[in-house]
């Protein structure tokens, strides 16, 4: 009896605590994955274009929203926590396109989670021909669909995400590294 009592004790402290952490990063009224963001898209909310403004406006509207609707599986990210040292992720998506709008923020959701940094997320776009709009990374990179998520640990390519996970960004970042 004092077994059961003392063993459930100590399960629903574990998960309060576990709770407490991922309660405490909802809480943060705009992460620096929404800055980030606000910035990468800067130059297309500025454009001239009113095509591609409108895009960007758009992304950005939806970004904060699905990013803080995205319920990442806890128990992936806490097994990907101790992984993420030295990863940089780079996204070749395009603002116009609905898979990039849906998935770029849940990405960002997860790695926000794991506690990888902003700053080692990069995005770049393409139009809807899928050639880069400025000589950068997508530029190098030929890509068929977005967004196309290419993972990095220290320099060193661990892999592709293309389109959207096999089954989850949690569950496939885990396999990946």
């Amino acid at each position: 009896m004092k077994i059961t009592v003392f063993t459930t004790i100590i399960c629903f402290t574990l998960w309060n605590c576990n709770n407490r952490q991922f309660r405490e990063l909802n809480k943060h009224p705009h992460p620096a994955y929404v800055h980030y963001m606000e910035d990468a898209l800067a130059a297309d909310l500025a454009s001239d274009d009113s095509i591609t403004a409108d895009y960007a406006r758009r992304f950005l509207k939806g970004f904060e929203g699905v990013f803080r609707a995205y319920k990442p599986n806890k128990r992936i990210v806490k097994k990907l926590q101790p992984l993420v040292s030295g990863l940089n992720i780079k996204v070749i998506g395009g603002n116009w396109c609905s898979d990039t709008r849906r998935e770029v923020p849940a990405l960002s959701k997860v790695l926000y989670y794991c506690g990888v940094p902003a700053d080692s997320f990069s995005y770049y776009r393409v139009d809807k021909k899928k050639k880069a709009i400025d000589r950068d990374f997508a530029f190098d990179h030929a890509v068929t669909h977005v967004p196309t998520v290419y993972v990095y640990r220290h320099g060193k390519l661990l892999g592709t995400i293309v389109e959207k996970p096999a089954k989850s960004w949690e569950a496939d970042l885990l396999k990946l590294l």
